[in-house]
């Protein structure tokens, strides 16, 4: 996307996430979606631990990855994919959006990493102006922060990090020249967004390609575009702004020439504010898979033939334990949750 000014544009710059397939016909027909990407897609020879084993693991040659399980008991088969900024770029934004709106309407995916990014291509903002509101705590949206110097290819340029890498965001502002070794001449403001940021981000890509599509069937007049979800997913993510001016940093008026770049891309950033997600079965049931089985098998094999009085006792432990709340998510599931019954192999 790019601005009246043509000096702006916006990106998805990294998708990662997973979902579940309850047959071969829908993995061929994610793969498909997969395929009309410029770059292919090989079989390698490894398997690959992202919170769970995959089995068979495929690499683009950009770099983009795929990795899925055979079926289980059930016919389910579960899938993992962390596609890069080189392959998201090879493709057309368009169909890229088209891409996002399957995976969150037609495959359900869940998304734990998907991150936006802003080119900024007039360089409006220096190394120095960032530094100085930084040396004098005039931010807001992150705690901590680090300067360093990047180069490649002879370009020398910098790099700022604000956040935490761990946390549900994390900003680097650098000079996309130096970083790309003279290839993208802009300066570059990237948000990573994690698990529920990623997952509201990607729905509301998916919102406003239907929007954009089906324009003459829908009321769009409430929903941002895909170039204003993008935008804001930069530049809600933090802020500069003149902390001396109160003692309430909510109060706190932005920064004149922090304003004067919002103004310039046309923005006004609004908070991304996740709801709480309520409990269920189903959460619990993959909490359970993804934390505690290992810790089981560690007992089993510690304990031997006395782990069956200590599982048993540690149930009549929780029952005793359960509280209206609990019964509560127990009677709101209305169907069987995916993987709760195994068959020891």
């Amino acid at each position: 996307m790019k601005n009246s000014l043509q000096d702006v544009s916006v990106s998805v710059d990294w998708l990662q996430g997973t979902f579940k397939f309850l047959s071969y016909a829908a993995f061929d027909a994610f793969f498909e979606d997969l395929l009309l990407f410029p770059d292919k897609f090989a079989l390698q020879p490894k398997t690959i631990f992202k919170g769970k084993l995959y089995k068979v693991v495929r690499a683009s040659t950009l770099g983009a990855l795929v990795a899925n399980n055979y079926p289980d008991d059930f016919g389910v088969i579960d899938c993992w994919f962390s596609l890069n900024a080189k392959f998201l770029a090879s493709v057309p934004s368009r169909h890229l959006y088209r891409f996002i709106y399957t995976l969150v309407t037609v495959h359900g995916a869940k998304f734990t990493r998907l991150d936006t990014a802003l080119d900024d291509y007039s360089k409006s903002i220096s190394f120095e102006t960032i530094d100085t509101a930084l040396d004098a705590h005039n931010f807001t949206g992150f705690e901590n922060y680090g300067v360093e110097k990047i180069r490649k290819k002879g370009v020398k340029g910098f790099c700022f990090r604000l956040g935490c890498r761990q946390s549900d965001k994390f900003t680097r502002i650098y000079d996309k020249n130096a970083e790309s070794g003279g290839v993208i001449d802009s300066y570059r403001f990237e948000v990573e967004h994690k698990n529920e940021r990623a997952q509201y981000i990607a729905t509301h890509i998916a919102n406003g390609f239907y929007c954009d599509s089906f324009s003459d069937l829908t009321d769009d007049a409430h929903n941002p575009s895909i170039n204003e979800v993008l935008l804001n997913g930069v530049l809600s993510a933090f802020s500069f702004v003149d902390r001396a001016a109160d003692t309430c940093i909510s109060r706190c008026p932005r920064l004149d020439w922090w304003q004067n770049f919002l103004d310039y891309c046309r923005s006004v950033p609004k908070a991304i504010k996740i709801p709480k997600p309520e409990p269920t079965l189903q959460k619990t049931f993959d909490w359970i898979s993804r934390q505690v089985e290992t810790s089981i098998a560690m007992v089993h094999e510690f304990l031997g033939e006395e782990f069956n009085d200590w599982i048993f006792a540690t149930l009549q432990s929780g029952l005793d334990r359960l509280t209206p709340s609990h019964m509560a998510v127990v009677g709101a599931a209305s169907f069987r949750p995916v993987n709760t019954c195994r068959t020891l192999g």
